[in-house]
């Protein structure tokens, strides 16, 4: 719907909707239609022009780009995964399990190791993170900068490298984990918020079961990803369809 409403400066109506829906293979009553456009009125991303419809406004504009832009980084994750060879595929599951359980040693080191500036160096790090929400990156970089703060607070140097090098194992993989929000659909902002206060309340065991639970989302989203791209053995079972034997001079059924 934004799509369709958006450059129509005389407004849109509920019924042009329904159509503009109906031609993009969605089945929606008109009412079901106008319901929406309600809803949508109501989130402050279109407003109502007079009788003719309605239209986009800047908090809308700013909603569309977003979701152009997650649609297509989907799209680069899908095309990442699908450019890797089979056997490289193979080990994505493997390495991420062996970095879940390296993840978590380290966010329960930092809990029992962590200094207050530490501390309070994730916290900022943290609230920066959801200062960025509505930025297309939706706190990326704070993130990243996240996990290594929890690296160097667990005191473990061997830790650390160890987690390095199975991440340079697989570049695509560590590409993938910098784009978590966009693989996963889910900002990792409640997760990394949950792991900051374990190490400030210097609890362990909590610390390791938010990491394991964060890190299970983003191993989940890299499941079905991998799941939609064919094998090649998918592709040796599909057979090429013959084509039909039309007899010369033999007349058509209509």
């Amino acid at each position: 719907m934004l799509e369709r409403l958006d450059g129509a400066a005389d407004g849109v109506g509920s019924g042009t909707l329904q159509l503009y829906l109906r031609d993009h293979g969605i089945s929606a009553s008109q009412p079901t239609v106008g319901r929406i456009l309600r809803e949508l009125d109501h989130d402050g991303l279109t407003v109502k022009v007079s009788n003719r419809g309605r239209v986009l406004t800047e908090k809308g504009h700013r909603r569309l780009e977003l979701v152009r832009f997650e649609n297509t980084r989907h799209q680069w994750a899908e095309e990442l995964l699908r450019s890797v060879d089979p056997p490289s595929r193979a080990d994505f599951l493997p390495i991420l399990e062996a970095l879940g359980l390296i993840e978590g040693e380290i966010a329960r080191l930092a809990a029992e190791r962590a200094t207050d500036e530490q501390i309070k160096e994730m916290q900022a790090v943290v609230e920066g993170q959801r200062g960025n929400l509505e930025n297309p990156m939706r706190g990326a970089q704070q993130g990243t900068d996240f996990h290594h703060l929890l690296g160097n607070a667990c005191g473990n140097r061997f830790l650390q490298l160890a987690k390095r090098i199975l991440w340079d194992v697989n570049r695509p993989l560590q590409d993938l984990w910098y784009e978590a929000n966009i693989v996963t659909g889910t900002s990792s902002y409640p997760a990394h918020l949950r792991l900051a206060k374990a190490v400030a309340a210097h609890d362990p065991r909590a610390a390791q079961r938010a990491m394991r639970d964060h890190f299970a989302v983003f191993v989940r989203a890299v499941e079905k990803h991998l799941q939609r791209i064919p094998t090649k053995e998918d592709a040796s079972t599909v057979k090429t369809p013959r084509r039909p034997h039309r007899t010369v001079g033999a007349r058509r059924t209509l």
